[in-house]
């Protein structure tokens, strides 16, 4: 018999929900997984009223991906765990070698550096970013971040953090964080916070309607989605790159190669710049 995704129910093949969850949000949800994947939808059932779990999905399938349930859903899916500078290694390349080369490219005059954060959660990696851009590129930058999560994105919009996100944020980038009088938080300096704009979206979305950008920060995002897929995600997100631009991925989630990019590795840490037509575009 196949295996119940959902608990205290009629037989329903796991293999059926994972395969909505895939097409509907591009999540790859995992054997080991399957089993916290059960209980959730078994809450969202009942908070819904649902005794059926073949309606249940009838109603997921028939809804909008910004419906209602399919949103709260996904909220639940995916975790926003995350932190400023949270791989040190990679915010001090972006920092000290791809900004000073992206500026001297000959394109560059008249032209506003543009950094991706994608699968940005609640927000502490893009105004890392934004961090970063400031002291490096001035005041000619402009840095997007993006989630599949509304609720992480409502978060990020708002820039006010506990006091105690402070400790991951180098001395050299505190001056961009006020601690807020009376309160136990901290908020992102406001002339920071205009260069920064957040987007509800999911990324293979995003991929389509997004402008060029010259620098994207993928990471802990691919963990989400299986090898195939992960490297699906990664060639829409480079058809993004301007030529000679940057895609930084987590540490040991890329492929070894991907066409259209160039793989190198800049002060300890692995990355690819785009030097041709990515196999996105080749398809297309």
């Amino acid at each position: 018999m196949a295996t119940t995704l959902l608990p205290h129910s009629e037989p329903f093949a796991a293999e059926i929900w994972t395969d909505l969850i895939r097409r509907r949000a591009g999540l790859t949800i995992r054997e080991s997984q399957r089993a916290i994947v059960a209980e959730l939808l078994h809450a969202r059932m009942q908070k819904r009223g649902a005794t059926d779990p073949a309606s249940y999905f009838a109603q997921l399938e028939a809804e909008a991906t910004a419906g209602e349930e399919w949103t709260a859903l996904v909220e639940r899916l995916v975790s926003p765990e995350t932190s400023f500078f949270r791989h040190p290694e990679s915010f001090a390349a972006v920092g000290t070698r791809l900004l000073r080369e992206l500026r001297q490219r000959p394109d560059a005059a008249g032209r506003s550096l543009s950094l991706l954060s994608a699968g940005c959660s609640t927000g502490q990696e893009t105004y890392s970013l934004a961090m970063i851009a400031a002291a490096h590129a001035g005041d000619d930058f402009s840095v997007c971040g993006v989630d599949i999560s509304r609720r992480a994105i409502a978060i990020a919009r708002q820039a006010r953090y506990a006091q105690r996100a402070l400790f991951d944020v180098p001395a050299a980038y505190r001056r961009f964080v006020r601690l807020l009088p009376g309160t136990p938080d901290v908020e992102i300096d406001a002339a920071l916070r205009a260069r920064v704009r957040f987007v509800a979206l999911d990324l293979q979305t995003a991929c389509q309607v997004l402008p060029s950008c010259d620098v994207i920060f993928c990471q802990n995002v691919l963990i989400y989605f299986a090898p195939p897929a992960a490297a699906s995600l990664l060639s829409q997100l480079a058809s993004r790159l301007t030529l000679g631009g940057y895609l930084v991925p987590g540490p040991g989630e890329a492929p070894i190669a991907l066409p259209g990019l160039d793989a190198v590795v800049i002060d300890g840490v692995r990355m690819f710049r785009r030097v041709g037509r990515t196999m996105s575009e080749v398809r297309s």
